[in-house]
């Protein structure tokens, strides 16, 4: 009898230990950094963040993060902290990739130092004052924070049941996050871009009519895309680097098509695709800290008034003047493959020309409608803050390209050129202001990462220029340059 219950105290015991254990939803509703969001998603920025994966050893997020808290001793000794840095990983992981919470912990001269330059940093930062660590010492600091948001998660502290949500916007971003729509956009471009070109190539009406419907397609799905996310955030879906870049890939698309179609010109809406296939990729590969991830907004950004009329307008810009860089590009391979401009058709260069004319239009009011915007929240239209000045480089030089091709002192192969290297001074407003320059009244918008792969394409794009501006010479040494594409209605030689 006395065993029987033993036996039956002992199973009880057990019950109550396993209905203890946390069992999370993936839609329950968290509040956490300002946002009320499903539990989903908070374990996938977590676990993303810790790991360094999503699928930490292929399992699901929410799960890894339920483990944690049901088996913190286990967690403790499991090599799970992400540690990217080669020469930190000698140091505390030797030579690993990841390293366990309890190795770490258990490393004083890691604790001491991350200690000190955490607090170095606290300091600065309270003083407004500029504070840089070299790379191997910010690694450290990063692998630390990895460690608190751990013990954080581990321990339940994280997890802040939200009092009131709406449960279906909750499932809808469960299902966003699952479904990643933004992806599903760029092979859709990467389809009507196959479409495109092989209706170039088969002169078949048939076929073109394929093409243009593929295209169309993969605009409906962006702009699907787009509408999933703002019904999630409830803000215009230019907030951040992410959805700028995602956003130029949309409307480049759509430049492309309705110039294609009125213009009755297959190039331009095979750059168009191409452009948002490039567009669509970068952003899918973007580290999620540049936007990915839906974050409460800064205050200055919370109007959909402004955010709709001057973001969008300004970051449309930028993806006409990024459709006439590809059709740039495209123009200068042919002129140096084909040999000369004689060989390279008119309506190509007219269609870097009207692109450039759309973008220097979107750019000027965007940069106009900035100010406005500026007047309203900081008092003043114009200040000189380096995101205004470089939006209004931008504008310049543009404005001097335009000009000089119309006056006949850019000819084809400078219009060409230039529209691929102005596109650098488009890249200091989007990218350099915030995430190389990191000063001004836009410090809602500052991040870091991805300096060197911007510094690399602006490098190779001048190399690339430089060879076609060789190779064109030689081949064009008795042969002015000729505007016969129509853009202005004149012809000149320069």
């Amino acid at each position: 009898m006395r065993t029987l219950l033993i036996i039956a105290l002992l199973l009880m015991f057990g019950s109550s230990l396993r209905a203890a254990e946390t069992q999370w939803q993936p839609d329950d509703a968290v509040l956490h950094d300002g946002r009320v969001k499903p539990v989903d998603t908070l374990a996938r920025q977590t676990v993303r963040f810790v790991t360094g994966k999503e699928r930490f050893d292929g399992v699901d997020a929410l799960a890894t993060l339920q483990s944690w808290q049901n088996d913190p001793s286990a967690a403790e000794e499991r090599a799970l902290l992400h540690v990217p840095n080669l020469e930190l990983r000698q140091q505390v992981a030797q030579g690993r990739q990841w390293v366990a919470p309890g190795a770490l912990r258990a490393n004083e001269t890691f604790v001491k130092q991350t200690d000190a330059w955490m607090k170095q940093q606290a300091d600065a930062e309270a003083r407004e004052e500029a504070f840089s660590l070299s790379r191997l010492d910010q690694a450290s600091v990063d692998l630390r924070h990895r460690l608190m948001v751990f013990d954080a998660a581990r321990s339940g502290r994280l997890i802040m049941p939200a009092k009131e949500a709406d449960a279906s916007l909750m499932q809808l971003e469960v299902a966003y996050n699952r479904i990643h729509p933004f992806r599903w956009t760029w092979i859709a471009y990467a389809v009507a871009t196959i479409g495109l070109i092989a209706a170039a190539m088969s002169r078949s009406k048939g076929v073109g009519v394929i093409a243009n419907g593929l295209l169309v397609l993969a605009i409906v799905v962006n702009a699907v895309a787009f509408a999933w996310r703002c019904r999630i955030t409830g803000w215009a879906p230019v907030t951040n680097m992410y959805e700028t870049v995602v956003w130029v890939s949309m409307m480049a698309a759509v430049f492309a098509g309705a110039m294609g179609w009125i213009y009755r010109n297959r190039t331009i809406a095979i750059a168009g695709a191409v452009t948002a296939v490039i567009g669509g990729i970068i952003a899918d590969v973007m580290p999620p800290s540049l936007g990915d991830e839906i974050a409460s907004l800064a205050p200055v950004l919370r109007s959909n008034y402004w955010l709709t009329i001057h973001v969008l307008t300004i970051v449309s810009s930028y993806a006409a003047l990024a459709l006439a860089c590809v059709l740039g590009n495209v123009w200068l391979a042919r002129a140096v493959i084909r040999r000369g401009d004689r060989a390279t058709p008119a309506s190509s260069l007219q269609m870097v020309y009207r692109s450039i004319q759309v973008g220097v239009l979107l750019l000027a009011a965007g940069t106009i409608l900035g100010g406005l915007w500026a007047d309203v929240s900081w008092g003043r239209f114009w200040g000189w803050d380096p995101k205004e000045v470089w939006a209004l480089i931008a504008l310049l030089t543009y404005l001097a390209l335009l000009h000089g091709r119309y006056a006949g002192w850019v000819g084809p192969f400078g219009l060409a050129a230039g529209s691929v290297l102005c596109f650098s001074t488009v890249l200091m407003s989007w990218y350099g202001v915030n995430f190389v320059l990191g000063v001004g009244l836009h410090s809602y918008g500052f991040g870091t990462g991805g300096q060197a792969y911007v510094g690399t394409y602006v490098l190779l794009q001048i190399v690339y220029v430089a060879v076609a501006r060789v190779r064109y010479q030689a081949t064009n040494r008795s042969t002015p340059e000729t505007r016969t594409d129509g853009e202005c209605g004149v012809m000149s030689v320069t």
